[in-house]
Formats: structure tokens, C-alpha cells, sequence
């Protein structure tokens, strides 16, 4: 990969594939609409108490799957490799350069800096691989964790 054929790709994906822009914002919009659901349920949780004993462990999963999901839409945020994409990955590998192991994390995750080849690479993998398997293998242990309580509202 490259940050040519990717831009590339984009460009012609908006212009020469039919509905292509459509699916583009789509997708786009759909990540969006992910993570403000996401926040909501969060929201719900704290509000109903649902994060109290025996449910604790659900609470941390719930957090993990928050986590991952802002992950993807971080990775994804590199893919299309235009200006707003690669300042605004840039921006977030010197962020996470300042949290403790930040500096080992960012280097594994883009050795040869933002928009290059080997980065480019690792971003395309865990947002089309490995981020999408470890959110599914969570949700499907939270939805267990949600039977194993066999309770429903309210949970005050």
C-alpha cells in the first residue's frame, strides 16, 4: 500500500464507482452514528445504576468495547490519506506518545511514520480485521455476561 493508491482509491471510488460516494458517506456517517449509540447506552447505564453489583464485570467489558470502538474509528481515520487524515493521525500518535507506553505503542503501530507504507499497512489490518473480530468476541461475551444475570429493568 501507498499513500497515493490510497487517496487514489478513494478518488475513485467517489467518482467512477456507482453509488460509490453514497456508500463512502455512508460508511462514514454509520461510524458516527456507532459511537454517539454507544455513548448513549453508556448514558442509560449510568442513569439506570446498571453498573452496580452483579454487573460490574459487564461494566468493564462495556468500557473495552467503548475503547475498541473509538480505536476503529481512529484507524479508519488514516485510510482515505487526504490532508485532514494524516495531520489529524498525526496529531493522535504524538497524543498517545504522551500517555505512559505511548512511545512503544506508537511505534508499533506506525514505525515508519504516519502515511507510510508499513503504517498505512497496520491501520488497514486492525480496521478490517482486528479491531472488527475483538469488538464481535466482546459483544458476544457482554450479550452472555447480560443472560447470565437473567435480570431486566428497572435496576434501581
Amino acid at each position: 500500500p501507498s499513500s497515493e493508491g490510497a487517496f487514489g482509491s478513494i478518488l475513485f471510488l467517489e467518482s467512477s464507482v456507482p453509488a460509490g460516494l453514497y456508500i463512502r458517506s455512508l460508511h462514514r456517517m454509520a461510524s458516527h452514528a456507532f459511537l454517539l449509540l454507544i455513548f448513549l447506552h453508556i448514558l442509560r447505564v449510568i442513569l439506570t445504576g446498571a453498573f452496580r453489583k452483579p454487573r460490574e464485570l459487564n461494566w468493564i467489558i462495556g468500557f473495552f468495547l467503548l475503547c475498541l470502538a473509538l480505536f476503529e474509528a481512529y484507524t479508519g481515520y488514516l485510510l482515505p490519506m487526504d490532508q485532514l487524515a494524516l495531520w489529524a493521525t498525526q496529531t493522535g500518535m504524538e497524543l498517545i506518545k504522551t500517555v505512559p507506553l505511548g512511545g512503544a505503542i506508537a511505534n508499533i503501530l506506525a514505525p515508519d511514520g504516519v502515511g507510510q507504507p508499513i503504517s498505512l499497512l497496520r491501520f488497514y489490518i486492525l480496521h478490517i480485521v482486528v479491531i472488527p473480530v475483538a469488538i464481535l468476541l466482546l459483544s458476544f461475551l457482554h450479550f452472555y455476561r447480560i443472560r447470565q444475570n437473567k435480570e431486566v429493568l428497572p435496576y434501581l
